[in-house]
């Protein structure tokens, strides 16, 4: 009984596999040129991540039927996110795809953010958004912005600004904050924010023009 049970889990176990699928690639740059080590995520439903190898490769398998959202980051580049279907027992090729160059961002002084409440409706919850912009009024990506609980060290939640130069907290419990923002790791500016109940704060982040001698992000 025991010999027949096992051999039943064992088929069980690789029909389960037969009916996984696989998504497969190749980064490069828009030269063509292979990007090594950029790390590919699949951010839903699922979280699995792995790294493109010498060739600029990549392959995420065992994954279940139905559709992935696909994210390819490397530093230096701007994070690619694709929406990929899979299906049983195929691979999904996406062939050879390219990041684009993260163009610098030159900025100076931060300026002093404009923050303004926006009424919720009845039961929404309270939240932060917002936009980064520079003196030009182009977007600010990738910034590392993080949302604290004024005078202590717990961070609510963090986040980096998108192509667009937007971010967002969401379900934000009435209360005083610091909003840092940074980049490398150094600190640019951190704003005391206070959350009322039945309201959302959108904040406006911007930068004075980069002074003679001052480098580029």
């Amino acid at each position: 009984m025991g010999v027949r049970c096992a051999a039943l889990l064992s088929v069980a176990s690789v029909a389960a596999q037969e009916d996984t699928g696989s998504i497969t690639g190749a980064v490069v740059d828009a030269m063509g040129a292979v990007i090594r080590n950029a790390t590919v995520t699949t951010v839903s439903p699922v979280s699995l991540e792995n790294k493109t190898r010498e060739t600029g490769e990549f392959v995420l398998g065992g994954l279940a039927p139905g559709t992935y959202m696909l994210r390819v980051q490397q530093p230096g580049f701007r994070t690619r996110d694709l929406e990929v279907r899979v299906e049983a027992s195929k691979e999904t090729s996406l062939g050879r795809f390219s990041l684009d160059v993260k163009s610098f961002q030159c900025l100076g002084d931060a300026n002093k953010p404009r923050i303004s409440e926006v009424g919720l409706g009845v039961g929404d919850q309270p939240g932060v958004f917002g936009t980064a912009r520079g003196d030009r009024g182009t977007a600010v990506e990738d910034a590392t912005i993080r949302l604290m609980v004024a005078g202590t060290s717990n961070v609510v939640g963090a986040t980096r600004s998108d192509q667009k130069g937007e971010f967002r907290f969401d379900d934000v419990k009435p209360g005083v904050y610091y909003l840092e923002i940074s980049f490398g790791g150094s600190e640019f500016t951190r704003s005391k924010l206070r959350v009322r109940k039945g309201h959302a704060l959108k904040v406006l982040l911007t930068w004075q023009p980069l002074q003679a001698g001052e480098l580029c992000l």
